[in-house]
């Protein structure tokens, strides 16, 4: 029999009383927090692990081969949804940046399709990695 309290649980697969805070959180389970402590948890989850990688791993692949145009599809309606809204956030970039001349200092380039911040050097894409930005105009606008 599982016993709860306030402070204390008995692990139903060890039957050793722990700590509340020594077993995982999970919202459906009375009291907020699983049945099975963190340390059994662990090995549980290690031996399903090792003995269910082949079918977990075949099961992935099928299912990767069964949605891939799926996705693809996806990916496409999503850069054609939000291209407008990157191409706003490049266009205010590049006002900023330039001080409202869009145009290149070291190679005197206009063309907004291909200008991007410091297109020569490469600084703005060291930084937007370095900030971990997913794209080179989210942190300015």
């Amino acid at each position: 029999m599982i016993e709860f309290g306030i402070d204390q649980r008995i692990c139903y697969k060890c039957k050793i009383e722990k700590p509340i805070n020594e077993f995982p959180k999970h919202k459906s389970r009375f009291g907020g927090h699983d049945y099975m402590c963190k340390l059994c948890h662990k090995k549980y989850y290690k031996s399903y692990y090792e003995d269910n990688s082949k079918k977990n791993r075949k099961h992935s692949r099928k299912y990767y081969w069964d949605h891939k145009m799926e996705k693809k599809k996806n990916i496409e309606k999503y850069k054609k949804e939000n291209n407008d809204k990157y191409q706003r956030q490049k266009y205010i970039a590049l006002q900023i940046y330039s001080n409202g001349y869009m145009k290149c200092e070291n190679c005197g380039i206009d063309n907004t399709d291909v200008l991007t911040i410091n297109h020569i050097n490469g600084g703005g894409n060291k930084e937007r990695k370095e900030k971990r930005y997913t794209k080179i105009y989210d942190f300015v606008a």
